[in-house]
Formats: C-alpha cells, structure tokens, sequence
C-alpha cells in the first residue's frame, strides 16, 4: 500500500495570517472544536507564555490531521525574522511547502526569505493568497506581484468572487468551475454556478491549467488536440507531477479569517503534494529535527521517523499536537514525533533504535548581531542558569554562549532583540529564573582597510628567541584569511599554533569591537633559536599583531536592516520622519490612498524599542517587519 503521510509546513511574513490559516485547517479536518484567536493568545499552535503575549509564532508548532484519504502533518513556522531556525528545522522534514502571502501587503522581506529557504531544498510549494476579505486586499495585484518577484510560472486554481455589497463572498474552484460559499466559522459550504460577471476570468485560469497540461504530458496534448476534455483527475495527476519538479506553483485564494477557500486549499494538499519516500539511509530509523522542552516530561526530541517506530523502555514515542504529548506504541515511516530516551542528540542526527547516532548532523551558520551580558539574581540559581542556557543553545543553533570568567556573566548572543527578549521571558516561564541583565550591543565587525602593513616581530625567554615577518593586507571577502610562505620544520603542529593565533586574534578584534574582517595575514621567515614552545610562539603571532596594528587601519562596520513598514496614512509623515532621525535612507514610499508602504535600510541600534514607539504613536495600526541587509561603515555612536 503506498505511503499516505504527507509533512507539510505553513510559511509567510510575519502577520500574514499563517497561524489563523492553521487553526481554520485544524477546525475543517475535526481536530479542533473549536478555533482560538491569535490576538487573544488562543491559537492551538501558539501555546508558549511569550506566543501568547505577543501574538505571533515563537517556536514552529507542529499537529497532525487527516483529510479524506491523506494524513497531513503540518508544521506552523514562525514568521518573524528572529526565528528562522525554527523555520530552517522544518523544512529539513517536510515533503511540500504552504506559502502564505497577504493580499493586502503583498510580498514582504520574509515572503521573499520563504520561498528563498523552499526554493534552495527544492521543496513543492503551494502559494495561499491570504486575507482578501479585507477591502484593501488586490488579488491581482498580488498575482502580479508574485510573477514579477519569483521565477515560477503560477497557475491560479482558485479565484475570488467579490459582491459589491458583501465584499469577499466565496472563491471559485477553478478546474471544477463551482462557487464555493463558506459560512463563516463553520464547517458548512454552499456550492452554486459560477456566476456570469467572472465567468471569463475564470474560463481564462481554466485555459490556461489545461495548455499547461498539453505542453507536459503527452496525453493530454493529444486530448487537447482532439477538443476531447482532460477530467478532473487526469488534471491533479499531472499537475502533482509537475509541482514535484517546481515547474509552476499552484496558486489558491481567499481569507482564513472567513473560511473562504481553505476548503479548496485542503483539496489542493490532498491531491498535489507528494508522500514521504524511502529514506536513502538504510541504518537510519530515524532523524532528530528539534530539542524541545516540556513541563510535564522535561526535555524531549522531535523526530522523523524513516521507518516503522515502535516505543520501548528505552525509546518513548509520544505523539506531539502543539503543546500536546500523548503516548503512542508505533509510528510509520514518514510520521513526526517525540521521543523521550536517556541518549543525548543533536538537531540533525540520523539515529538507530538502539540510541546510537548513525550519522551527524551538519550544524548552520547562522549570524547573531545582538550580544548581552546576563547572570543569575541569586547564587543559588547559577547553576539552574548554566543548565537553561546549555538547553537553548543545544535547541537554538542560531544563538550562541560564552561564560565570562572575569566576570562571572554569560554573554548570550541573539539574532535580534525579539529572540533576545523572548530568551529572557522563557528563563523566567520555563525554568523559574531571574536574571540580571546588561544592556544589548550590536555585532560590530572590524574592517581592515589599509593597503599594506609589514614589519618583523621578535620575542626572546631564557636563552630562547623567535622571530616572524607578517603582511597584512585587503582580502574581498567578510573573513580574514591567513598563510604562511616558506618551509618549516615540524610543519604540521607550527601551522596549527598559528592557525589558532590568527583565528584568536581576528575572533577578539583589535578594538576589541567585533571580529576582524576583510584582512589576509601572511606570515613567513620564522627563525627559531633554542627549542620550538608551542605556547611562545602563538604568543609571539599574537604579540606581534596587537603591537604593531594601529587603529586607524581598522573601521567600524554596524549591521544595516532593510525595514518594510505599513502605515494608516496619516501617521506617515511623523514616521517618515522619525525613521530619517534614526539614520535611516527612505528607499520607497507606495500609497494606495488609506495606506502607505514605507521601505528603508536602518542600524540595527537605531531600531531598538522601535515596536513600543511605533504601537504608541499610530494607536497599534502601523507595523513592520526586519530582515538582515549588511555590515556597514558605522553612522550610530557607541
């Protein structure tokens, strides 16, 4: 019997209507009674404290349901830039992809960042334009947009119908060619003709799905030629094999707010995307994918299985519906879920059923660009904070630690100030901590800019010397690169020591500001008298670097943002100007005559508390969203 589980994650910018869509599946497909309310912290997939508070997406939540004859595990993904790991880990277990974009803000920074992450894994993806029942939603505009934006040809399988009076009211099922009305917040649907003013539209996106259909399969070419019709499933057929391959993107629309066209998204879940296939590892029963903590059974890992799972003493499986663990003896191949053992993992590990990791897992890159110091209110609780902090580093790749000895703190570095704050509130919520906590600093980096620099470096101990000529210069890229020209003796422990003082000296920075960058240190005629010391002589390298680089050969670069900002018009002036105070360059301003569209590059500095100032002055209607542009020569002080 072929293998009906489908792994499947819900992507968009943030606000987008992600979680919201996610509840209306879960309420369709009986898994909920009822549908919680993101603004009101009620969402099933949001439970954590922070979630709540904030009203979006922290960690990426994971459930399951079943709709007609496929068994969809679904992956609700953080929006928010700060979390892309959350948004990194799914993607590594799905085998399809749902992008959310509104129809009112269109592609966004992280629409782009989306499609981006899926379009790198080769993932099949399905586009929902979203929230078209609010009047300023322009779905063809947004179609337009998403032509324009990516290179995917789209194919619109369901359309909108809007009344004059009551706005959005239904969506067309485009292959069917039906009018699908939903009732708001049921599970009820009315279906009717198509009606007369979008009969040709509608006729035109049909058209179009079937001249798709002759140009990729050869029976339907011949069908097409013979004016012979394709059926509805000759249709799904081909179109599911196409979307395998990424050569469109299936495009459907509607709002979840009002349950308009979510029925006919499920369809489209059901009958395009792919199964789970074989795992190519035959060793591995298994893959982990998240650490996550719970209240109740403390720490756990989410995995995916790659073939029939069966709990045992020693390997607990645990079916994961948001916050929701409930036991389970087997899972089939292809199936998510949580697994308590005593065996410590990694995200990434490929694991046997005796606890044994096969093969490791790849840690990402990521780049933090907020840094703090942080300790424990009380001695007896620094302990407790050494644990916690280890747990979010093992469950978050994307942060990193380092304990201060001189002082006694841990430097914590974040993506962001969301996921720095969002770390602080879980201490307290999760672990029962309180911490003293420092002001935050950006990620600066240090730029090497002059042409040239050379001089020779000695150091003598005892009746022991060392000398060594450096250069350093310019290098193209954000690192420092390093060699040393000439022959050694013992060469291979000689290049190590210098390896670890060169990548010492360019992690510290000289200014002691941020890591250097943009330098290659060439090194050679090392002369030794008396016996090599490995100790003496990274000493002297390192030595040799901080006595003889000056500051002016170094500037300060500060990490930019791109901001994209939406605003009621008439807040846009103060925040335009407000935005120019901050060192901001207005790239763009777009108004479709109720609201403007405001992008700019900005410091990242220059956005702190930036949330609360804009909540403040436009009453809680303007919002915006950050993604990473670069380091630049820094314009802020401090």
């Amino acid at each position: 019997m072929p293998n009906t589980i489908t792994n499947l994650a819900i992507l968009a910018h943030i606000d987008a209507g992600k979680t919201t869509l996610s509840e209306r599946l879960l309420f369709l497909c009986n898994k909920i009674s009822a549908m919680g309310l993101v603004e009101e912290g009620l969402a099933t997939m949001d439970y954590l404290a922070e979630e709540k508070r904030r009203g979006i997406t922290i960690e990426a939540g994971y459930s399951s349901f079943k709709w007609r004859d496929r068994s969809i595990n679904f992956v609700d993904t953080p929006g928010h830039v700060d979390f892309g790991v959350e948004v990194d880990c799914a993607l590594d277990c799905i085998e399809a992809g749902v992008l959310v974009i509104s129809g009112v803000r269109r592609i966004q920074t992280q629409t782009y960042s989306a499609w981006h992450k899926l379009e790198e894994r080769q993932t099949p993806t399905i586009v929902f334009i979203n929230k078209l029942d609010n009047i300023q939603a322009d779905v063809d505009e947004t179609l337009i947009d998403f032509e324009m934006a990516f290179e995917s040809k789209p194919l619109v399988l369901s359309y909108p119908f809007f009344d004059e009076v009551k706005g959005l009211h239904g969506v067309i099922d485009v292959i069917s060619k039906k009018w699908v009305i939903s009732e708001e917040l049921s599970r009820n649907v009315e279906v009717k003709e198509v009606p007369k003013s979008i009969r040709s539209q509608i006729d035109k996106f049909y058209n179009e799905i079937i001249e798709f259909c002759a140009e990729n399969d050869e029976a339907a070419l011949n069908s097409h030629l013979a004016d012979e019709q394709l059926s509805t499933e000759q249709i799904f057929n081909i179109l599911s094999i196409e979307l395998k391959e990424r050569t469109f993107t299936p495009i459907y629309t509607g709002s979840a707010k009002t349950m308009d066209g979510v029925r006919l998204l499920l369809n489209g879940m059901r009958f395009l995307v792919p199964s789970f296939v074989e795992h190519q590892n035959p060793r591995a029963y298994a893959q982990v994918l998240k650490i996550r903590n719970s209240q109740q059974f403390g720490r756990f890992y989410l995995v995916k299985a790659f073939k029939v799972l069966v709990s045992s003493e020693a390997m607990n499986l645990y079916k994961l519906d948001g916050e929701t663990l409930e036991p389970t003896q087997s899972v089939e191949p292809g199936d998510l879920v949580a697994l308590i053992c005593s065996p410590n993992f990694r995200i990434g590990d490929e694991i046997d059923w005796n606890g044994k990791v096969v093969l490791s897992g790849a840690t990402p890159t990521y780049n933090p660009l907020i840094q703090v110091q942080i300790e424990a209110k009380t001695v007896e609780q620094q302990k407790e904070l050494k644990k916690a902090l280890e747990f979010f580093l093992e469950s978050d790749p994307s942060m990193k630690l380092e304990y201060q000895e001189s002082s006694g703190t841990w430097k914590v570095s974040t993506i962001g100030e969301v996921h720095l704050q969002v770390l602080i509130a879980r201490l307290e919520d999760e672990f029962n901590l309180e911490v003293n906590c420092g002001n935050p600093e950006i990620q600066k980096l240090e730029k090497w800019v002059e042409p040239q620099l050379e001089f020779q470096f000695e150091s003598t101990w005892n009746e022991n010397s060392m000398s060594l000529s450096f250069s350093i210069e310019p290098f193209s890229r954000q690192e420092v690169e390093w060699n040393y020209y000439g022959k050694l003796k013992q060469e291979e422990l000689v290049r190590a020591v210098m390896q670890s003082a060169v990548g010492d000296f360019a992690r510290a920075g000289f200014l002691g500001s941020g890591k250097l960058v943009n330098a290659r240190i060439n090194l050679s005629n090392l002369n030794i008298t008396g016996v090599l010391v490995p100790g003496m002589l990274k000493k002297l390298v390192l030595d040799g670097l901080n006595e003889n680089v000056k500051p002016s050969q170094i500037i300060l670069l500060e990490p930019f943002m791109d901001m994209e900002l939406i605003t009621p018009e008439e807040f846009s002036g103060k925040i335009t100007a407000d935005l120019k105070s901050r060192n901001a360059k207005i790239q763009g301003i777009e108004s479709d005559g109720k609201y403007n569209w405001i992008r700019c590059e900005i410091p990242l500095v220059k956005t702190f508390g930036y949330t609360t100032w804009l909540r403040d002055i436009s009453q809680g209607r303007a919002s915006y969203g950050l993604q990473y542009h670069d380091h630049k020569p820094q314009v802020t002080r401090g």
